[in-house]
């Protein structure tokens, strides 16, 4: 028909649509700025020189964390049958498509918490950066908790919610909700790991964020040509879990006496019980809907969750 559309218009109004609503930000952005200081565009060859100094480092280290997030889909479809390559990459990068995105709310909140961070270290405020350190730790592994426990308790209503029932037939033994049911446990070790890159770039010392990611992307190449053959995409999400879980051990070790490790552990344990004791209750809630809508199901249930977890969180906070 005369009023079709192709999808690669609709593809290229997607990103125009992106890029407005950026220029419109960046608008609104200068226009309030300008109210407390006047802003200048000029040259400055030695404060470019300072800026590139200061953020080669942790670019690099970024590039490397996106090779370890991106080189388990590479090799699903050099290593696995040509025949099942593309549905086997369509299941996997479901659920790890929804992690990325959710990923990067752990560093929008970073990018407020920097500056505080920089200057209470930089004034080598002790007690107080590990003060701030810890209410970094205990808001980020708890929202981690929070959205990892849900993804992994309602991956069942949530893929075929987001895609289509076509993702829950398995091939090789499994589909996108076995991967998301691993997958979603990421976020409670990348938030961490990212608190502790953020403080490493807040002392000075982010070209360590190289050599630990160049490590780890490392060990993820290698975890992942060695499980693919045997245990094709779930062994892929099994290695980018454990991938986290190594990389946030590093990471805590290299800023150890910036952090409570007790007060740390303390708060970790209680909040992962009570994610847990709220994602049972709302997953045994769920079953006794009758409703076949998929969006009143995960509507329910998540709404049973986040007031019992959130409840929880404030009794934590107020007990400890």
């Amino acid at each position: 028909p005369k009023n079709s559309v192709s999808p690669e218009f609709g593809l290229i109004m997607v990103f125009l649509a992106g890029l407005a609503g950026n220029l419109v930000m960046t608008g609104l952005i200068f226009w309030h700025a300008k109210k407390f200081h006047k802003i200048r565009f000029y040259w400055d060859s030695e404060y470019i020189k300072k800026i590139l100094k200061m953020s080669i480092p942790y670019g690099i280290a970024l590039f490397l964390g996106v090779i370890f997030f991106k080189v388990d889909t590479l090799f699903l479809s050099l290593m696995e049958d040509v025949s099942v390559s593309d549905a086997i990459i369509g299941i996997y990068s479901i659920p790890m498509k929804i992690v990325e995105v959710g990923m990067m709310y752990g560093t929008i909140f970073l990018n407020s918490f920097l500056p505080v961070l920089t200057a209470s270290i930089s004034e080598n405020r002790v007690t107080d950066t590990k003060n701030l350190s810890l209410k970094g730790f205990e808001l980020l592994f708890g929202f981690g908790v929070g959205i990892s426990v849900f993804l992994a308790f309602f991956a069942e209503k949530i893929i075929p919610f987001i895609s289509s029932e076509s993702f829950l037939v398995p091939i090789n033994g499994a589909n996108s909700v076995d991967v998301m049911q691993i997958v979603a446990w990421i976020f409670l070790f990348y938030f961490i790991s990212s608190l502790a890159n953020y403080i490493l770039i807040a002392k000075n010392e982010q070209k360590k964020i190289i050599y630990v990611n160049l490590f780890i992307a490392l060990a993820n190449i290698i975890g992942n040509l060695v499980v693919i053959p045997f245990y094709s995409f779930i062994g892929s999400a099994v290695v980018t879990l454990a991938s986290q879980i190594l990389l946030v051990m590093i990471s805590l070790f290299l800023v150890r006496d910036t952090l409570h490790f007790k007060k740390m552990l303390a708060k970790s344990v209680l909040l992962l019980v009570a994610g847990l004791f709220s994602g049972c209750l709302a997953f045994m809630a769920m079953n006794f809907v009758a409703t076949k809508s998929l969006f009143f199901s995960l509507a329910i249930s998540g709404s049973i969750f986040g007031i019992v977890y959130l409840g929880l969180w404030w009794l934590i906070r107020k007990i400890s």
